[in-house]
């Protein structure tokens, strides 16, 4: 598995910004098509790691995400 240079790769470098709670990156594996990863920079952030080969679908996965927790919030997070 390799993971391919994002600083080049605009789409993803366009999501990274749009979500930057997240870390975004795209891999190849062998001869499949690229995949795209989203793995969330806080435990508490929801969903914490998308997988997909469609960048869109990683972004509707993200939307959908609820915003970080503050940093005045204390006690656990929400169970999931």
């Amino acid at each position: 598995m390799r993971q391919l240079d994002d600083v080049n790769d605009n789409p993803v470098r366009d999501v990274q910004r749009e979500f930057p709670h997240y870390r975004i990156w795209r891999e190849m594996t062998g001869t499949r098509k690229p995949r795209y990863v989203a793995q969330a920079r806080n435990l508490r952030v929801r969903p914490h790691t998308v997988m997909t080969a469609d960048l869109a679908e990683l972004r509707a996965e993200l939307t959908g995400a609820p915003p970080p927790a503050s940093a005045a919030r204390c006690g656990p997070g929400p169970p999931g």
